[in-house]
Parts: structure tokens; C-alpha cells; sequence
């Protein structure tokens, strides 16, 4: 299973990454690969406020 996470680094803070959405892909594949879609997911809610 592979996720893709989109987050940002607080100001104060720039080696920390807060995790703000994980993204589950349509995906396949068998126990030794897995294909994800060549174009990244669009959502507001993945935007940098």
C-alpha cells in the first residue's frame, strides 16, 4: 500500500513536518511492485494555507 502525505513545517520549527492529509491512490500491483498514477491527486484541502 503506498500513501502520499502532504503536510508543512511550522515556522518556529523547520526540521518538524506536521501531517495534515494522508492520500490513498487508486493503486495496483502484486507483492513485489506497485503502480501508482503518474499524476498527483488535486484537492483544495492539500493546499498551502
Amino acid at each position: 500500500i503506498a500513501g502520499y502525505l502532504y503536510g508543512v513545517s511550522p515556522s518556529d520549527n523547520p526540521q518538524v513536518k506536521e501531517i495534515h492529509c494522508v492520500v490513498l491512490p487508486p493503486q495496483w500491483g502484486t507483492r513485489e511492485t506497485v503502480h501508482l498514477p503518474n499524476i498527483l491527486p488535486e484537492h483544495e484541502s492539500f493546499k498551502v494555507r
